[in-house]
């Protein structure tokens, strides 16, 4: 056995006898969803679970919430002080059997870091109607978000709607931020990192759930907490299903997954997919018959980096009206890569890259008329605030992406613009730089110009890396591993899946690979472009279940079943967003509107679905307009790195 499991074991042995009941407050009756807006948008879309259809709250199964008290400090994870709790929250869905009903468990573990589990709600439901009830499902908010004692700034009123900086915490809000939360957990913050979010799984699972089969699904972030979860060896887990990889740990260090390399990756697998459109001459091939759609697009990028785009001075005007800026203040190359970036997010909207390549290179009066009622939707879009943001704790976010994450040291502001400008598309990392500094105190040379703002009599805003840090995982013998990943997924591309794959020590595992899905399979493969259609990473994670982990026996034929790509742009999108008859030639209609047809009804369904994912989605990756151009306004939308989230 090797020393690390060794020393695995002896931590879970001490733990337990430290913490040999765990305090409880539930199981209280509560609604399969957390908020409001999630049920509503299920009911758009019309989404089954099984015998459940989502019309009503009392329509769907009840679920039960509670709080249990974990530790502040997990014995060998830090020392507490005193014996500080913190709040846990986990919600659950039992079979209609009841609590004894030895069906097996599956935990559902969110992304961020930062974000809780509401959206993980819809694949609890989904999962539970898939297998006829004979399931419990699980969800937990990861410690420092939502109601799992939100890592917060209270005292310094930072994550408010009226702070300066909104949801966000900006570089001026770090050192008022660093001296409270200090003050309140004491000065080692590994306390809400990664390692103390998997013992609060290990303990809750060891405890509450003793002698039973509990699978542990992740995705995105959730994927680094299971992989970490792994190293724990709990004895009732039977399989850690992993969903959209972040983490390559025990892989070789050169090519790990870091935040700080994201706009590199991230159009990596940008290029990959421009490269099919000559593959689809109908909806993509036959407007870009002289240069390919990448050569295009890389021009239209230099022409408005350089200011000589015919198109520079409307895209200028037409993002400066998003935050009240002045249009010279806007870098439009800038702003179309993060644009882009973030319509490659999804599998819908990401149509409309070749769109507008292709209006934003021609740049005639109808391409601007066209655009700016395009621009004028996405105005409407980022005045809109989730019901999920509420929980979303941005310092969570920064503590575990600046301490896991983030090269060390830190590559220098000249050298993060220069990936980003060398890029299609992506999300703008750069711009970080100086929150990652004062949130650090690092002091390297990167760091230099940021100093004022980590000149604080405090603690960092950052812990040390810890034993399990990109060590490969070794997973007990009666467990599996089954991973899902997409070649067209920008926020953790298949790449890290494969390095995973290979570092893992067992033998018991599987790589399960979409040619052309996003983010996150459990949401994105859809065997029909319908709302109602079956979902193949939710039958791939039934089957799994449903053979107890056994890999070898979990049918994966919906895999190679799934529709082909395309680069068609559905008709209500370009009527709603492009308020035309064609994506690529129509005129503007002005106020007239697009008739549509009863047969359009389901793809309305999917566009009003679209239309809060392109919502959320520019909330997550954003809309940088310019290191220069207001930072409060930046701050208010940008969240750079932080796209290892799933929404609902």
């Amino acid at each position: 056995m090797s020393f690390t499991l060794l020393v695995a074991f002896a931590l879970a042995a001490s733990f337990h006898v430290a913490f040999a009941s765990m305090e409880l407050n539930g199981w209280f009756e509560c609604s399969s969803f957390t908020f409001a807006d999630s049920m509503h948008t299920t009911r758009k879309q019309q989404v089954a679970f099984g015998n459940y259809t989502a019309t009503n709250a009392s329509a769907l199964p009840v679920a039960e919430c509670a709080i249990f008290q974990a530790p502040l400090c997990h014995d060998g994870v830090c020392a507490a002080s005193n014996e500080s709790t913190i709040d846990i929250f986990v919600k659950r869905i039992l079979s209609p059997q009841g609590e004894s009903n030895g069906f097996p468990n599956v935990f559902f573990m969110q992304g961020g870091p930062g974000a809780a589990s509401p959206a993980m709600e819809t694949a609890m439901l989904s999962l539970f109607g898939l297998l006829q009830g004979n399931v419990n499902v699980y969800t937990m908010d990861h410690r420092g978000t939502g109601r799992s004692t939100k890592l917060d700034c209270v005292a310094a009123q930072a994550q408010t709607s009226g702070s300066p900086s909104h949801s966000t915490v900006s570089v001026e809000e770090v050192p008022n931020c660093a001296v409270e939360l200090q003050a309140r957990y004491g000065g080692d913050l590994v306390a809400f990192s990664t390692t103390s979010a998997a013992w609060d799984l290990h303990t809750f699972i060891t405890q509450e759930l003793h002698g039973s089969k509990t699978f542990v699904y992740g995705v995105s972030y959730g994927t680094s907490l299971v992989e970490r979860l792994m190293h724990l060896n709990t004895t009732e887990i039977v399989g850690y299903v992993l969903d959209g990889i972040a983490t390559t740990s025990g892989s070789n260090v050169e090519h790990f997954e870091y935040a700080s390399n994201r706009d590199f990756d991230y159009d990596q697998v940008g290029e990959y997919v421009l490269s099919q459109c000559e593959a689809h001459p109908e909806d993509c091939g036959q407007y870009f018959r002289n240069n390919s759609l990448s050569v295009e697009l890389k021009s239209l990028l230099l022409s408005l980096d350089n200011g000589s785009s015919k198109c520079t001075s409307f895209l200028q005007t037409s993002l400066a009206a998003f935050s009240g800026s002045p249009p010279s203040a806007v870098a439009p190359g800038d702003a179309l890569r993060t644009l882009l970036g973030s319509l490659l997010a999804d599998a819908t909207l990401r149509t409309l890259i070749p769109v507008l390549t292709y209006r934003l290179r021609r740049c005639g009066d109808q391409d601007e008329a066209v655009l700016g009622h395009f621009f004028s939707m996405l105005s409407g879009i980022l005045s809109q605030r989730s019901e999920d943001m509420a929980f979303m704790s941005d310092l969570e976010f920064k503590l575990i992406v600046y301490s896991e994450m983030w090269e060390l040291p830190s590559p220098s502001t000249d050298d993060l613009k220069r990936r980003f400008l060398n890029s299609s598309m992506s999300t703008g990392v750069y711009a970080d730089i100086d929150t990652y500094c004062a949130c650090t105190k690092a002091n390297v040379s990167a760091c230099q110009p940021y100093t004022s703002f980590a000149s604080y009599d405090a603690a960092p805003i950052v812990y040390r890396r810890d034993q399990y840090w990109n060590v490969a995982a070794s997973p007990s013998n009666h467990a599996s591993v089954l991973l899902l990943s997409s070649k067209m997924d920008p926020q953790t591309p298949h790449k890290f899946s494969a390095a995973l794959y290979a570092a893992l020590k067992t033998e018991r595992k599987k790589l399960v690979v979409f040619e052309h899905a996003t983010h996150g399979t459990l949401f994105t493969t859809r065997m029909a472009h319908t709302p109602n259609a079956p979902v193949c990473g939710m039958s791939l994670l039934a089957s799994y279940v449903s053979s107890q982990g056994d890999l070898d026996a979990m049918d994966t034929s919906c895999v190679s079943a799934m529709p082909a790509m395309s680069f068609q742009v559905p008709p209500p999108l370009v009527s709603r967003w492009f308020n035309t008859t064609s994506a690529y030639d129509g005129v503007f209609l002005g106020n007239q509107s697009v008739p549509t047809h009863a047969s359009d009804t389901s793809t309305r369904h999917a566009v009003d679905a679209v239309y809060k994912t392109l919502f959320l989605v520019f909330l997550a990756l954003s809309v940088v307009l310019g290191v220069v151009a207001l930072v409060q306004w930046r701050r208010l939308i940008r969240r750079s790195t932080k796209s290892f989230v799933m929404t609902p």
